[in-house]
């Protein structure tokens, strides 16, 4: 698998677009269907599908588009232009678009993608 920075690489992106006064876009995605995988196939069949999503999520990353692990089952693209962010439609997947405004509070963003991660993660372990 190819190399996928990790969340604290993540903030750091995101705080230092906000830094520069850029106007920029997260995109979280949350991968819906690995603890089922877990559960019913076993933690190695999930690492491997868990990767797949991953690869699925890497497009063209490159200085505009970059991808990070946000969490377990979740990661997020960063990006300055929406047009680049959008990964399509993934099985198994759901996803939201955060603005990152000039000014804006990188711990509040942080605490919103956290929400919105965990409210998906506890409706998916609901069903």
């Amino acid at each position: 698998m190819f190399r996928v920075g990790m969340r604290a690489d993540a903030e750091t992106a995101i705080s230092n677009l906000i830094a520069k006064g850029e106007l920029g876009f997260v995109l979280a995605v949350v991968a819906t269907r690995i603890q089922h995988i877990n559960e019913r196939d076993g933690y190695e069949a999930g690492d491997r599908a868990l990767e797949a999503f991953a690869d699925r999520l890497a497009g063209p990353i490159g200085p505009a588009r970059r991808l990070f692990r946000w969490s377990a089952t979740s990661f997020i693209v960063v990006s300055r232009s929406l047009r680049k962010i959008a990964p399509g439609n993934i099985d198994g997947a759901t996803m939201a678009v955060f603005g990152v405004w000039p000014a804006d509070n990188a711990r509040g963003l942080f605490h919103r993608i956290d929400e919105y991660v965990a409210a998906h993660l506890a409706r998916d372990q609901a069903a």
